[in-house]
């Protein structure tokens, strides 16, 4: 991946389910393709990066260790106890965003349903949708700005704020 031309995004909003978390696999949650080297990139060029969803701080971080991805690792997250309004209000990103220093505007999300690319864009985040639980036609009319199958299909360009 390589990021040439506008300014870049300053930070990252991952959603948990679907994003980092991908299905279960005999018992036990499997990662999401793509989701450590994503955020090892993300890390590597200086990015933020949060994650933000509607489960509970418990299960968040059960789910987020069972894929190796402790809750340590991001600059922060937000559960759903944080926040008094569920996804497709924007609450959640924008908390997030907060809570990592940044505006909305700096900020990519990343969602895999049509209410978080909603909740993403009415944020003022960018926002990337993931296919799977929605289709490309479906994030798109919701708001996303690019579509890409996981998240280590990651369109170029996407963390450039034009």
């Amino acid at each position: 991946m390589t990021n040439t031309g506008n300014r870049r995004v300053r930070g990252v909003i991952f959603d948990m389910d679907g994003v980092l978390c991908g299905r279960w696999s005999r018992g036990r949650l499997e990662p999401a393709i793509g989701a450590r080297e994503f955020i090892d990139w993300c890390r590597q060029i200086g990015l933020k990066i949060a994650v933000a969803g509607g489960a509970d701080s418990v299960t968040m971080e059960n789910n987020l260790r069972q894929v190796n991805l402790p809750a340590s690792l991001f600059d922060a997250v937000v559960a759903g106890e944080d926040i008094a309004r569920k996804k497709s209000e924007p609450e959640v990103f924008l908390l997030a965003a907060r809570r990592m220093g940044l505006r909305p505007d700096e900020c990519l999300a990343i969602e895999d349903a049509v209410a978080g690319v909603q909740a993403a864009r009415s944020a003022g985040c960018k926002c990337l949708g993931l296919t799977g639980s929605f289709s490309e036609g479906e994030l798109l009319s919701a708001g996303a700005d690019w579509v890409a199958p996981d998240l280590a299909s990651v369109p170029e360009g996407v963390l450039e704020i034009e």
